[in-house]
Parts: structure tokens; C-alpha cells; sequence
């Protein structure tokens, strides 16, 4: 029986949702990074396209053997994880960019995410496991422990700044909208960190084929939230900056 043999069409639907969800927001930021020239959209705009369009593209294609043909699953998967790698890497530059653009262990914390990742991508490649795209070896989750970091860091850094600007929003100090982007920005990233986790933890297991193709359905729909989360960040609509105010001002 092929991988992707009797494919769920909610599974495509809710990758296709979200690499459509992704394609908008990371052209945006690019457009948007064009025009400021500022690194951190630049690079949270990347993240969107090459991790979320690209890499969740070619992962899903690569557990389809009857839509593409089998002899392209290995560039097909190998292609996957190395783009899932750099947005990774484009997240953790974001949060070293906004966060901590003048600490040196942010920088080196950059550094290290980008050579553990190539690492973990050497290492593959050489076992021979790189373009499995049901591999649920060490290297692998390797890969998945260190994306995690990188991304969930800045997670933990929003959050800090979420507290600090609450407060402050409670003396009529800070902007609401402002500080809500802080929490929004949060969660968002923490939906990222839990589609990563679901779909490289049920890998690891050894599951079936089936139940392992419903776990990256259930990562989509997360990662769907989770670019709700992000749009939310970057472009607030008025009614929702307006709501924000409005809730701020009865608060104080």
C-alpha cells in the first residue's frame, strides 16, 4: 500500500488552508520589509513562505505516492525538512532582531540554531535518512528539539514583554493594541511549536502510515490558529485595534 494511498481530503484541506494562509502573510511581510527595508519582517516573512508554503508542501507531497511518482518522495521530503529548517532559522533571527538585537548570547543562540540544524542535516543525509520522509530516527528528532527551541524562544520573549506592558497598560503607560500584539504574538508561536511537536513525536512513535498522515491533519489546523494569530500581530483590523482600546479604557 503506498503512503498516501486513500489520502483524507480534510487532511488537504487543512494543509492546503494553511500554505494558502501562509503564502498571504509571508508575501505580505516580504512586500512590507521591501518598502521599510527592516530585517525582522524580512525575515518573519520568509519563515512564512519557505516553512509554511514550501516545507509543508513538499512534506505533504512527500507521503502521496499516487499524486507524485515515487522516485521524487526522497527530493520531495529531504526538500521539506530542509525548508522547515530555515524558517526555523528565519524565526529565531525575528526574535533575536526585535528582542535582544544587542545581547551576544542572542546572537550566538542564532549561530548555534543555524549550525545544529546543518549538523542534523549532514548527519541525515549520510545515514541515509534525510529524504525519508517517515523517518523517526535521532536525527530527526534532533531536528524537531532544536526548531522547537528556535522558534518557541521567541514565544518565552514575548510573553516577558507581554507582562511589562500590561502593567504599564493599567497605568495608561502603554498602548493596548500594542501590548496585545505581545500576547498574540505568543500564542501564535506557541501553535507553531505544538505543530511541530505533534508531527515529530507521533513520527517517532512508529505509528501507521494512516495515523501518522492524521496527526500532520490535526498540525495543520494548529498551524492554521496559529497564522490567525500571526495576521492578527502584523495587521490588526480597526474594529479589533478599536475593541482593544475600548476594553484598555473601561479597565482603568
Amino acid at each position: 500500500m503506498g503512503r498516501g494511498s486513500n489520502v483524507d481530503l480534510r487532511l488537504l484541506a487543512g494543509m492546503g488552508a494553511f500554505m494558502v494562509w501562509s503564502l498571504v502573510l509571508g508575501c505580505r511581510l516580504v512586500a512590507q520589509a521591501h518598502r521599510t527595508r527592516a530585517l525582522p519582517e524580512l525575515a518573519m516573512g520568509l519563515a512564512f513562505l519557505v516553512s509554511g508554503l514550501v516545507g509543508t508542501g513538499l512534506g505533504a507531497l512527500a507521503r502521496t505516492d499516487d499524486v507524485v511518482p515515487a522516485a521524487w518522495i526522497p527530493i520531495c521530503a529531504a526538500g521539506g525538512r530542509l525548508s522547515i529548517h530555515a524558517g526555523a532559522l528565519c524565526q529565531a533571527i525575528f526574535t533575536w532582531c526585535v528582542f535582544r538585537h544587542d545581547a551576544g548570547w542572542a546572537k550566538a543562540m542564532v549561530a548555534a540554531t543555524a549550525l545544529g540544524l546543518a549538523g542534523a542535516s549532514v548527519g541525515a543525509a549520510r545515514a541515509g535518512t534525510l529524504g525519508d520522509p517517515l523517518d523517526a530516527g535521532g536525527w530527526r528528532l534532533l531536528e524537531v528539539a532544536l526548531q522547537s527551541a528556535a522558534i518557541g524562544w521567541g514565544a518565552v520573549e514575548a510573553l516577558r514583554y507581554w507582562r511589562l506592558m500590561r502593567r504599564r497598560v493599567r497605568l495608561g503607560l502603554a498602548d493596548p493594541v500594542v501590548t496585545n500584539r505581545f500576547l498574540l504574538w505568543a500564542v501564535a508561536i506557541g501553535g507553531g511549536v505544538c505543530a511541530l511537536l505533534i508531527t515529530g513525536v507521533l513520527g517517532a512513535l512508529e505509528l501507521p502510515a494512516a495515523e501518522v498522515r492524521m496527526s500532520y491533519g490535526v498540525s495543520a489546523t494548529v498551524g492554521l490558529i496559529s497564522a490567525a494569530g500571526y495576521w492578527l500581530t502584523f495587521f490588526p483590523p480597526r474594529w479589533y485595534c478599536a475593541l482593544l482600546v475600548r476594553g484598555a479604557r473601561v479597565g482603568v
